[in-house]
């Protein structure tokens, strides 16, 4: 198994579970609010540093991963200056 993280500029997280659902994962965790730094700069909700993240989790098929990759790259592609969009495909060893 995968675990797929992807951290998504909050306005946008819809776009990423569209796309799991649309080739068939069928659970995923939603953190609805991230707050940080990256590629695109602070994002941290406050007027200063307006905007936030939300981050998206879920356990996939190696294949299913592969076959992310793209769907992902094309939602980034869309993203308006600004806005930002990270994943990231772990191996995911069940513990209990």
């Amino acid at each position: 198994m995968r675990l797929l993280v992807v951290v998504v500029d909050r306005d946008r997280v819809g776009d990423v579970t569209g796309l799991l659902d649309g080739v068939g994962v069928t659970g995923y965790s939603l953190l609805p609010t991230v707050l940080g730094r990256g590629e695109t700069g602070a994002h941290l909700g406050s007027r200063a540093f307006p905007g936030e993240n939300a981050m998206v989790l879920a356990l996939v098929a190696p294949a299913q991963a592969a076959g992310l990759t793209e769907g992902l790259r094309e939602i980034k592609r869309r993203f308006l200056s600004g806005q930002g969009l990270m994943a990231f495909a772990l191996d995911a060893v069940p513990l209990v």
